[in-house]
């Protein structure tokens, strides 16, 4: 009891202490003199991790600090921390004291040419500020006269938060609780704000729970349905059609007729169909990328089942354009390192959180990264757009424990997103490795900004029943090429998606906590980098 008390008290004191630098920040840039029509976007981005960083304390600690944080009979009050398992609240408390120690160390001010002494006065309450010689007003300004230390701040405060935003959530997913516990998570407030009720829905779907309320399967009407599918050859997964007379997005699960099943569906497919659109149907955190479904369509004369997705933010008739497409305008259209770095990043986040959910998307490949735009004249050119993916594919993703019920499949422009034993119609079953490697091919490509398939001059077809040929292939070229293009840290995280090195041999959180440490992580280091360095310049 006394060591969970001394890190449930260490805990809330050091994120008092996280939230105090918050408001200073918050509160330098505001007083800034020299950002000029910037000081706006930086005090909404600062006020967007103060509020994040409220919203986990809520969520963990509720309205407890260190005075109140025990009842009248001496007990701990009941939290949500204390639901954690002890080496999750270990966890979480050592990175909040890593927040802790580095501003008691001041370093992030020290390092802009502060002592201790004044800025522990700045820290203070407002009747120590009135009496230091220091003025609380003079150390704001200074330390944000140049914008560059302010954009630096802001990062290293927003890493925190999503430090500790990602063990939250993480532990979360993974810990059994029992139905009540997840329901009132499901239910608090903080839990909705941070998008937690979100993920912790989409698992309970996964694992079939059937306390789950307003979960119904939406299947729509089939003449409501007209699909429209471009006569161009492509493997995005997306094609666009109309849904009582509104244009709409559509992915296709096809099937072999089995003759002796209801309906010709063979046994397995129609209980996986319906869970993956309880799935697209849920509301889904913005991590995962993924569409919302409105619901779908059984065509039993096509031998599929159709579903229909909603274009995102509103868009009407928006434009779309996949990743595969704008690799293949690579003479036209180069994305800066900063740029590309992110939508990595993006990707890899993406599947982690896949991941942890319990769910193998299985077909991960750049022609399933699409982007929206509103307006037809809206130039391919714009690097912005690239913040803005979404994933799709995800027609043939599953539980990871369920059964592989997948077509097989010959076509190389798929295949050489797909790692060697998966080729074809493969008998073993899909792993969380198998997923992995497709990254890692997508973030070679966004690495030298190529498609895959002009890696080769062949287009690998050479190789189309050798698959293990082609992997080489792709090592070579991460090999020798991407350190020159992207950088070596960039090229150790493709070699180690590609050589099966991320979690090999471990199952589990382990496996995610690998695809953490080793890709996420290492991703988002990286842009941090690259963020400063662009600050700097």
């Amino acid at each position: 009891m006394a060591e969970i008390f001394g890190t449930v008290i260490t805990a809330i004191n050091a994120f008092e202490i996280v939230l105090a630098v918050g408001k200073f920040l918050k509160s330098g840039i505001e007083n800034a003199q020299s950002f000029g029509d910037d000081t706006g976007q930086l005090v909404i981005k600062m006020h967007n991790q103060q509020v994040r960083a409220s919203q986990l304390k809520l969520l963990l600690f509720g309205e407890l600090s260190g005075s109140s944080i025990k009842d009248e009979k001496g007990q701990i009050r009941p939290c949500w921390f204390l639901r954690l398992p002890i080496e999750a609240m270990v966890t979480v408390s050592d990175s909040l004291q890593e927040c802790q120690r580095v501003t008691q160390r001041y370093h992030i001010l020290q390092k802009y040419g502060f002592s201790t002494s004044e800025i522990r006065d700045a820290f203070g309450d407002d009747n120590k500020k009135q009496h230091s010689n220091t003025s609380y007003t003079t150390i704001l300004k200074w330390a944000f006269h140049d914008k560059k230390k302010a954009v630096k701040m802001i990062a290293e405060y927003r890493e925190w938060v999503e430090d500790v935003y990602q063990l939250v959530l993480g532990y979360f997913l993974a810990k059994e609780h029992d139905i009540v516990q997840l329901q009132a998570l499901e239910e608090n407030k903080e839990a909705q704000e941070l998008e937690i009720a979100k993920s912790l829905r989409l698992k309970r779907i996964i694992e079939s729970d059937p306390m789950i309320a307003d979960n119904e399967v939406v299947l729509l009407e089939l003449d409501m349905l007209n699909t429209v599918v471009s006569d161009n050859e492509t493997t995005c997964s997306l094609n666009q059609g109309t849904f009582a007379e509104e244009n709409v997005l559509l992915e296709f699960i096809e099937y072999v007729v089995d003759r002796t099943a209801v309906q010709g569906v063979p046994e397995g497919i129609g209980a996986q169909v319906e869970r993956l659109a309880k799935l697209m149907q849920s509301p889904k955190p913005r991590e995962i990328l993924g569409l919302r479904s409105q619901g779908y369509v059984h065509q039993p004369g096509k031998q599929r089942f159709a579903f229909v997705y909603e274009f995102p933010g509103n868009m009407k008739n928006p434009v779309t354009i996949n990743l595969s497409e704008l690799l293949c305008r690579h003479t036209k259209f180069r994305p800066s390192l900063t740029r590309r770095l992110v939508l990595a990043h993006q990707l890899a986040l993406a599947v982690l959180n896949l991941h942890t959910l319990g769910w193998v998307h299985k077909s991960l490949r750049s022609s399933n990264v699409v982007f929206f735009r509103s307006k037809p004249d809206w130039k391919l050119t714009s690097q912005e757009r690239l913040f803005e993916p979404w994933l799709c594919g995800f027609e043939y993703s599953r539980p990871v424990d369920a059964e592989t019920w997948k077509l097989a499949d010959r076509n190389l422009l798929r295949n050489i997103y797909r790692h060697p034993r998966r080729w074809g119609k493969p008998t073993t079953k899909f792993e969380k490795e198998h997923d992995i490697y497709a990254l890692g091919v997508m973030l070679l490509e966004i690495g030298l900004w190529e498609p895959a398939v002009s890696f080769e001059r062949q287009g690998f077809k050479d190789w189309a029943d050798e698959p293990d040929k082609v992997k080489e292939r792709m090592l070579e070229h991460a090999s020798k090429r991407l350190g020159f293009f992207a950088g070596e840290a960039y090229q150790r995280v493709v070699l180690g998606c590609l050589e099966g090195t991320v979690g090999l041999g471990i199952d589990g959180l382990r496996c995610e906590e690998a695809l953490k440490e080793d890709v996420v992580d290492e991703l988002h280091g990286l842009c941090r980098s690259e963020e400063m360095g662009s600050a700097a310049g």
